[in-house]
């Protein structure tokens, strides 16, 4: 339907979204899956954590095609009001996960793990609140007196959010590189930025298409460097590790 721009330059309708990359990225979340199933990756607490990223990534995208047609096809305020609040608030509490996964991972002394936990749930519960809310307050996702849904994507609960986990997760990053390999700390801070880059730069052109794709990007490094145990191609066998979770299972 393209770019239906409004008179406001802050505001465009929902028809600006293209669900092409939400297509994909369910495509591409069922893949991973299907592959970690398939590689038989030995099934530890962090692993649990990253399996359960992967379906909020593809809550989130099924969630967000959804509302793109319900609102092409049968308008029900309601429901457009349910699926975007699924969708917001799956990839934030992704973002949670992701935090816990980090933390496993740099290993932190429980008083300090603690402090990111309650901070990572604070962020989500007041901005997940105010977006469940943006119809009620006008703040964000909202409809005008003729019906129509507007989205100011720069200002919205969401972005806060959203904003406030990168700062989060880089901060994290940063200050304990020396406990993660440097190669991984590189390839993250480097994912990360792009991706920050990608949400904002859409944000100001007022679109969201690619948001939850940027999400999947940071989970594919993790897999491949952390998490990958391929098979091996001259005797087709499984490593060690997959092996004894093969049997395990």
């Amino acid at each position: 339907m393209g770019l239906n721009l409004l008179l406001s330059t802050n505001h465009i309708v929902i028809h600006s979204y293209s669900p092409v990359a939400d297509f994909l990225l369910v495509v591409m979340c069922l893949l991973a899956l299907l592959l970690i199933r398939q590689t038989f990756i030995k099934q530890s607490r962090t692993f649990r954590i990253f399996k359960s990223c992967f379906a909020l990534l593809f809550i989130a995208a099924v969630s967000n095609i959804a509302f793109y047609y319900a609102d092409l096809f049968s308008r029900q305020n309601t429901l457009l009001w349910i699926l975007r609040a699924v969708y917001h608030i799956s990839l934030l509490s992704l973002f949670c996960l992701y935090i816990a996964y980090l933390k496993i991972l740099i290993v932190f002394p429980k008083n300090i793990g603690r402090k990111y936990t309650f901070l990572s749930f604070a962020i989500l519960v007041v901005t997940g609140v105010a977006d469940l809310a943006s119809p009620l307050t006008g703040w964000g996702f909202h409809q005008d007196h003729y019906g129509i849904w507007y989205e100011n994507i720069l200002s919205t609960p969401f972005m806060v959010g959203y904003l406030l986990y990168l700062a989060v997760i880089l901060f994290l990053l940063v200050c304990y590189r020396r406990r993660l390999p440097t190669a991984l700390f590189h390839m993250l801070i480097f994912t990360e930025t792009v991706c920050g880059l990608i949400v904002v730069m859409e944000a100001a052109m007022n679109t969201t298409s690619f948001l939850a794709t940027t999400y999947f990007l940071p989970l594919l490094v993790v897999l491949y460097m952390l998490h990958a145990n391929a098979y091996d191609p001259k005797t087709g066998a499984l490593g060690s590790t997959s092996l004894d979770e093969y049997l395990r299972q």
